[in-house]
């Protein structure tokens, strides 16, 4: 039996029992939805809104109608509220409470009799028997904190014109600020019951939905009549589904000579909160001598307080009329999502032309304000902002860089983006830390460098608000960035500039350390004579120790200057130098402060095949913006091979076994400092070699389904062409399930690219799943790449007559030749009913005698019903087969 002849029975049965439990109260729906808000705790209240027919014979039973809460619950509720729409159409509105004992997802519905008939898109138009059914999905969970479905402001009832374009926009407003993601599905008649036949409504053109701001578009209707769709509206926070509402909206197409109007495109904008924003909306109408009206529609011009306005409202005339948009958002507007400003326009024909369009708005945050940095303690600066003038942020972000960006943030770009240079020094979390509107950066400790401008823009951020302002779970927001400030240390103390490597050995190395003269202090305090002392060690050691001092016997007679550092290991280790500065060493030493610290350069070096890759790492105050990766030649000296402005490099097309030495030169500065400060690593040496395991090759297996004779899998495969230059051999695995692991079942030489694999199993089996691995010379295999899985084809197939005369021809009901069969359970009745036959052997074997009495059964049609065990790749699946079968003597 086919899947939709399955369906269609379902549907008539579905059908039969909701006619027979209906009676007479069958209602005439046209169109309806159930939104949702969050009271308190899990107390929610739903309101169903339904459009109805009066004029139904069996219609106006609509004072009540009975709600499925989705938790087992029902309940009868109260029609509160009837709008007459027209002679043919009233508004119902219902008005309902409940509170779930429990978080979890809840499907609230309404199922009711009976739809209006004629509806072409369901059913071939026959509708009046099919039940109306919409839901909304609740889902209650601490995680989301509160939540309201969207509001609905536009109705679910339209009309459009034969031959033009017909457009329909819900105008969805979530009052949470949640991601709304929109899709077409077929109206139901009861839960996961779609209405019979439903097709898209007819259209020469096209019919589509924009699921991003959930317009209809429907290009040039061809049929007039009632059509109905169902719009499902999901919400998202943070990525994930939240809830969702169903529109099952009806749409009327008439045969009018009738352009509706049409709105000019509008602009995607943003505005910050405290301006005013400004969008001048335009309509017309080619039919310049009928009447437009333009009015608004969405969430913001709703809200209150400060709601955006439309002026005039409605905008009223001939053929064009403009209108000014205007909104000034308040704080609580903040939200991660942008506003759909939506706007309908309409015209005075019968049936009137209508046309819905928008444009997104999104509300930020103000910056921070009265930025301010200045120098705190020697090597630190206080950066220090006002608080979040909106008082709703609960934190702030504060951003880093050297030297200033010349960043200007576009109208829309909040935040700090990465492109700008800007990285991330702290979060202040206000809730925890409400007075904190300041950080004081020093370098995690260990200190800023004089002679270098840093800069900072600070971001405050704001949670995911509801309309209201209340605080809801979601994505936070942050806001635009402040001015950039920028700031430096002074030069009281010496800088170094310069920790290079001069000779690479393990005994006998030689390091190069200069420094340049601190160019203010307070000698009044910190008097002559003076001391500048150089200081190493590890980086990991606890303490220092000292290595050489300069006496200056004045603060004037301070210069320039440099040390060279012998007899260490520069092959291996890495070295951290640092200097102090002392004052009045004739008498009782002070201190005066210590520069910051800077490490030689350590190159590191991997080999691989065909390759050196070359790593490395120095900790210095001041800014690397260039490293010059230099490689010893023949005549041992140093050729430049490349340049990098990252912390590697990787020397390719090498001889695999041949010996490459290298060492890096650094290039950089203080950004307040002309000087170029140039410094060498140490050298190293490496010597390539084939660790690259191949690519896996490109796999094929064509399976034995067409014969019943042949049970082997025929494996082919291309080698991948960038990796197939040196393959040796290939092994080939097998798994019999996607559970199994994988065994060696064959290995071949790199020439041969084909394998039948015909094992004793395969007769029983075939399904299972290959992989081909590369090996190369150097004994290198490939990883478990590009599996190739192929299915069992069962087949078991039954006749319809045997004759059980023993003429040793056909005595026996048997199966035609079949494969991959597990088992059966086979019933076999007589026409009256009865059991006569029943066998688990896929063999069947039946004679033609009763099973009890062993009786000879009479001439005539039988009927089966069996239940076949096929063998497939995922385990045993069951399928249902039925049939007759004629005995002949």
């Amino acid at each position: 039996m086919s899947t939709s002849l399955n369906n269609n029975i379902k549907y008539l049965f579905l059908l039969i029992i909701l006619l027979f439990v209906a009676d007479a109260r069958a209602t005439h729906y046209r169109a309806g939805e159930i939104t949702y808000k969050r009271l308190s705790g899990r107390l929610y209240e739903v309101t169903v809104h339904t459009y109805t027919d009066p004029t139904s014979d069996a219609n106006p039973n609509t004072q009540s109608l009975e709600i499925n809460w989705g938790d087992s619950k029902t309940q009868q509720i109260q029609r509160t509220q009837l709008n007459p729409i027209n002679g043919t159409i009233q508004r119902n509105v219902y008005v309902a409470t409940h509170d779930y004992q429990t978080d979890g997802t809840f499907r609230v519905s309404i199922t009711d009799p009976n739809r209006v008939d004629n509806i072409l898109n369901i059913n071939r138009g026959f509708t009046e028997q099919l039940p109306f059914y919409v839901e909304a999905v609740i889902f209650i969970n601490s995680s989301i904190q509160s939540n309201n479905s969207p509001t609905l402001l536009n109705p679910p009832i339209d009309d459009g014109c034969i031959g033009f374009l017909y457009v329909h926009n819900p105008g969805a407003f979530d009052s949470d600020g949640d991601s709304l993601i929109y899709r077409i599905i077929p109206p139901k008649i009861a839960a996961g019951q779609d209405v019979p036949l439903y097709v898209d409504p007819f259209n020469s053109d096209s019919f589509a939905l924009d699921p991003i701001k959930g317009t209809v578009y429907w290009a040039n209707p061809t049929t007039a009549g009632y059509y109905n769709i169902a719009i499902q509206i999901i919400e998202l926070r943070n990525g994930f589904p939240v809830g969702s509402v169903t529109r099952d909206m009806q749409i009327r197409i008439d045969d009018c000579p009738n352009t509706p109007p049409t709105i000019a495109p509008m602009p995607n904008a943003c505005v910050k909160v405290g301006n005013n924003y400004t969008q001048t909306i335009s309509a017309s109408d080619i039919n310049s001598s009928q009447v437009i009206t333009l009015i608004p529609v969405g969430g913001p011009f709703i809200q209150t307080p400060g709601a955006a306005t439309q002026s005039p409202n409605p905008a009223i005339n001939n053929g064009t009329v403009n209108a000014q948009f205007n909104w000034r958002p308040e704080c609580f507007n903040i939200r991660n999502q942008s506003y759909f400003i939506q706007f309908k326009v309409s015209d005075n024909f019968a049936p009137r032309g209508t046309f819905t369009d928008g444009f997104f708005l999104k509300v930020n945050g103000p910056e921070p304000k009265n930025v301010e940095v200045k120098q705190v303690q020697r090597n630190a600066l206080r950066i220090a902002w006002s608080p979040d003038e909106c008082g709703l942020a609960t934190k702030y972000k504060v951003y880093k860089r050297v030297d200033s960006s010349f960043w200007t943030p576009g109208p829309c770009e909040t935040d700090v983006p990465a492109s700008t240079g800007f990285v991330l020094l702290k979060e202040i979390d206000i809730l925890s830390n409400p007075n904190d509107t300041f950080v004081v950066d020093d370098n995690g400790a260990k200190g800023l460098s004089p002679l270098v401008n840093y800069c900072y823009r600070i971001v405050s951020v704001f949670p995911a608000r509801s309309a209201l302002g209340q605080v809801i779970g979601g994505r936070v927001d942050p806001s635009y960035a402040s001015t950039e400030v920028c700031g430096s240390l002074i030069r009281s103390k010496p800088i170094i500039t310069k920790v290079s490597v001069d000779t690479t050995s393990e005994t006998n190395g030689w390091m190069s350390v200069s420094y340049i003269k601190p160019d203010t202090l307070d000698t009044v305090f910190y008097k002559s004579p003076y001391r500048i002392t150089l200081k190493r060690k590890l980086p990991n050691d606890a303490s220092y120790i000292e290595l050489y001092s300069y006496i200056f016997n004045s603060f004037e007679e301070i210069v320039d200057s440099f040390w060279l550092d012998s007899n260490i290991n520069t092959t291996a280790l890495q070295y951290l130098y640092q200097i102090d500065f002392y004052s009045d060493i004739s008498t009782t030493e002070k201190f005066i402060d210590e520069s910051n610290a800077a490490t030689s350069i350590k190159l590191n070096i991997f080999s691989s095949d065909r390759k050196n890759i070359l790593t490395w790492n120095a900790d210095v105050p001041w800014e690397n913006d260039s490293f010059y990766i230099l490689r010893k030649n023949v005549l041992f000296g140093f050729d430049t091979i490349g340049v990098s402005v990252n912390l590697i490099f990787i020397d390719t097309g090498l001889t695999n076994g041949e010996t490459y030495c290298y060492k890096v030169l650094s290039i950089g500065g203080y950004s307040l400092l002309p000087l170029r400060i140039l410094n060498y690593s140490q050298e190293i040496c490496g010597t390539p070699i084939d660790t690259i395991a191949p690519c896996a090759p490109l796999l094929t297996v064509t399976t034995p389904c067409s014969s019943f004779n042949d049970f082997a899998n025929k494996l082919n495969w291309v080698p991948t062409v960038s990796c197939a230059s040196d393959i040796l051999s290939y092994k080939i695995y097998f798994k019999k399930d996607t559970e199994s692991d994988y065994t060696l079942i064959a290995a071949v030489p790199a020439s041969v690219t084909s394998y039948e694999d015909n094992r004793e199993e395969l007769k029983f089996s075939v399904a299972g799943c290959y992989v081909v691995n590369s090996v190369d010379t150097n004994g290198n295999e490939g990883s478990f790449q590009n599996e190739f899985c192929v299915d069992n084809c069962p087949y078991y197939v039954l006749p319809n007559i045997f004759t059980p005369n023993n003429d040793k021809t056909n005595d026996f009901f048997i199966p035609f030749e079949y494969r991959f069969i597990d088992k059966i359970d086979m019933q076999i009745y007589n026409r009256w009913g009865g059991l006569v036959f029943k066998t688990e052997n896929p063999d069947v074997l039946w004679d033609g005698t009763e099973m009890v009495s062993g009786n000879t059964v009479s001439t005539g049609v039988y009927y089966y019903v069996c239940d076949v065990y096929e063998r497939y790749l995922d385990g045993v699946r069951k399928r249902k087969i039925n049939g007759t079968v004629q005995i002949i003597r």
